[in-house]
């Protein structure tokens, strides 16, 4: 079997050609172009900047839900939006804070942090309480905030140092703070004793900038916080502790958009001896109230395609339950996949036209969704593009794989792959909905090999 040619070598033999032969390609080449190029094509972009009208999600009523839930309730003073990374979480979050700051009868103090913005200073918790500066309104309690960052910097030195060499010699060590900071340092003379007197000042701090709004009257400091499941363990520790031991008071309320299995297993990376489960279950005794980010493949995917559909009218003739059904079999609840999968779409069914035919839509589609979702997979077909490669992936026959034309090592990866993909299911539900080839010489593998061969001529 032939394997294609890499770009090194396709290029050493262009190199090789005389010149009047490469200013007979580049002639070629550009007149292709012309002929193929993609008419400007719609690319949806990341959504942390939509507003509710481009809402493809249909969840700027959820938005609202949460906003009204987080104004109203006393009963709940943490809550948490699970999704996986580029579910909306951002987006959402967006809504929320001008929701809440929209509210015509009470003034709510809104504070958006993100977290991954902050990992770089080695303890979040600073940039975070130093929000509160200047939102009092028309007084400064400046000099508060920094009282409570003092208090909190010791804290988290004695802590570090606590858990590195033990409270027995930082007690040992009390006598020298004594001099350097004698008030504050009687405040560790015990560690809850300290924790006690820093949610203490916390909370007078808080209720000072609550209390200087008058008309409307402030209810409430609501921090929103992102990206907290790409910072380190320790940071999602140093948060989730301190939103535990201190910072969860009476007029604050914390909204942490995460995608929990990503911080649970943080917690129990940090911890050493936790398992994912036992990571979950500490999340949930600082969790009070949970939200799921809901996401409903079909609707938001047939939301999405409508966008592209104006523009490239080709895409209408595709059988969209083909689309739904590959997100629904791979698990996909990524708003942000599920654009890329469209915008690389988008621009194939461009090129649709001068692949030269032989196999249909779908087929296209489901090589384009290989290569986003099972990128591995998608570059061990482009090596070895056989011609009866689906037959064999659909059967998911050790026999029938080992006596494809390839060497022991990749018909163990081959196996490998599907064993752990979900191609198979993929290549069951492709060969109900679509049936068998108009042409009945042609099969289904050779409508696949003709159109990954296609794909790779164009760069895919």
């Amino acid at each position: 079997m032939e394997i294609p040619k890499t770009p090194e070598e396709l290029l050493k033999e262009y190199n090789s050609l005389p010149s009047e032969k490469k200013v007979e390609i580049s002639k070629h080449i550009s007149t292709m172009k012309t002929q193929i190029e993609p008419s400007n094509p719609i690319i949806l972009t990341e959504s942390s900047n939509l507003t509710p009208e481009q809402d493809r999600a249909e969840r700027y009523g959820f938005a609202q839900l949460v906003a009204n839930h987080i104004a109203n309730t006393k009963r709940f003073k943490t809550f948490s939006i699970n999704g996986v990374w580029g579910s909306g979480k951002t987006v959402l979050l967006k809504w929320v804070n001008e929701l809440l700051e929209k509210r015509k009868n009470e003034k709510i103090i809104v504070i958006p942090f993100n977290a991954w913005e902050y990992e770089h200073t080695g303890n979040i918790i600073f940039p975070l309480i130093k929000e509160l500066k200047g939102k009092a309104k028309g007084i400064d309690f400046d000099d508060d905030v920094n009282k409570v960052l003092k208090t909190v910097a010791i804290l988290f030195a004695m802590s570090s140092i606590a858990s590195s060499i033990g409270w027995g010699v930082v007690i040992g060590a009390i006598g020298l703070i004594h001099k350097i900071e004698p008030n504050l340092a009687k405040k560790f003379d015990k560690k809850s004793q300290s924790l006690k007197e820093l949610k203490n000042d916390f909370s007078k701090l808080v209720n000072k900038i609550v209390s200087s709004y008058e008309n409307p009257k402030c209810s409430k400091i609501v921090f929103l916080i992102d990206e907290l499941d790409r910072c380190s363990p320790e940071n999602v520790l140093t948060l989730l502790e301190s939103v535990k031991n201190f910072l969860g008071t009476e007029n604050t309320c914390f909204v942490l958009a995460i995608d929990k299995k990503i911080i649970s297993k943080a917690i129990a990376s940090r911890y050493g001896s936790l398992s994912e489960d036992d990571g979950s279950e500490y999340l949930e005794k600082i969790i009070e109230f949970s939200y799921d980010l809901p996401f409903r493949h079909d609707y938001i995917f047939f939301n999405l395609l409508k966008d592209y559909q104006s523009e490239f009218p080709m895409l209408r003739s595709i059988n969209f339950q083909i689309l739904v059904d590959f997100i629904k079999i791979a698990e996909i609840t990524s708003v942000r996949k599920i654009k890329r999968i469209l915008n690389k779409f988008s621009i194939a069914s461009e090129y649709y036209a001068s692949m030269g035919g032989g196999f249909r839509l779908e087929v296209l589609f489901y090589f384009v969704f290989i290569s986003e979702v099972y990128p591995d997979l998608y570059a061990f077909i482009k090596i070895y593009p056989t011609n009866n490669f689906f037959d064999v992936i659909n059967e998911t026959n050790q026999d029938v794989i080992k006596y494809l034309d390839i060497e022991n090592s990749a018909r163990n990866k081959l196996i490998e792959f599907v064993q752990q993909t979900k191609i198979k299911q993929m290549n069951n539900e492709l060969k109900r909905i679509i049936g068998d080839p108009p042409d009945k010489r042609n099969s289904i593998s050779q409508e696949a090999y003709i159109c990954i061969n296609a794909l790779m001529k164009h760069g895919f």
